[in-house]
């Protein structure tokens, strides 16, 4: 039942986890998640931020009789309210993933908690995250790193990297991925502009850099409001 089902999803609650929800579903719940898996798989591989709403979920035999349990507006929210990605159909009776979510939902408090609603939102992020952890040994291999030298200062000697150097590759790294529709521009900049994007030696461990991005993934257009005003004469 869908309370049984989101009662599960609830129970799980985390970002990394996605419940695929299909009433009267004929195939094992393991091919629903196997397809889904495949789908973002191969979708993701090209777009870590696709936007895969309303996507045909093909490959799994969904119900044998979309018309009657195709889900009411109220049981698709409500669904989606409570971490589930549910299974609905178009016009001709294809089966699609409504939306794509991940199973978190409530905050710490028990309170609705809509942050990492989207399963775009969290591939994204590890997306980037994982891009710069594997670019960053590379580009800096075998460097020696010291804070930024002051203005009156001589430069850092040959071989010897500074904060500011790493901070600069890691901003061409953001800027790639804000060209390629992953991260938002106005919050990149701001964090840029701010100082709130941190890169410095930490201060115990002088062979340490500690990196901290905060960022925006730029979110999936998932419905729109339509209002017609009409005008007097």
């Amino acid at each position: 039942t869908q309370a049984g089902a989101k009662a599960a999803a609830v129970a799980l609650n985390t970002g990394v986890v996605e419940y695929v929800h299909c009433v009267n579903g004929r195939s094992l719940p393991c091919e629903f998640m196997g397809r889904e898996v495949g789908g973002r798989v191969a979708a993701e591989s090209i777009d870590p931020a696709v936007n895969r709403i309303g996507e045909e979920f093909d490959g799994v035999y969904a119900s044998a009789n979309p018309t009657a349990d195709k889900l009411t507006q109220a049981q698709s929210e409500d669904a989606i309210g409570n971490g589930l990605s549910p299974i609905s159909y178009n016009a001709v009776g294809t089966a699609v993933i409504m939306r794509p979510i991940t199973t978190y939902s409530v905050d710490s408090s028990g309170g609705a908690d809509r942050r990492l609603l989207d399963v775009q939102n969290v591939s994204a992020t590890y997306a980037v995250v994982r891009d710069l952890r594997q670019a960053l040994p590379l580009e800096f291999a075998n460097a020696k790193v010291q804070r930024d030298s002051l203005p009156t200062e001589e430069p850092p000697p040959k071989g010897v990297i500074e904060e500011r150097d790493i901070k600069a590759f890691v901003i061409n790294r953001l800027r790639f991925w804000q060209r390629e529709g992953v991260i938002q521009r106005a919050t990149l900049d701001a964090v840029i502009a701010d100082g709130s994007l941190i890169v410095q030696v930490n201060a115990s461990d002088a062979t340490q850099v500690d990196i901290v991005i905060p960022m925006r993934v730029i979110q999936p257009l998932a419905k729109m409001g339509v209002v017609a005003q009409r005008l007097a004469g």
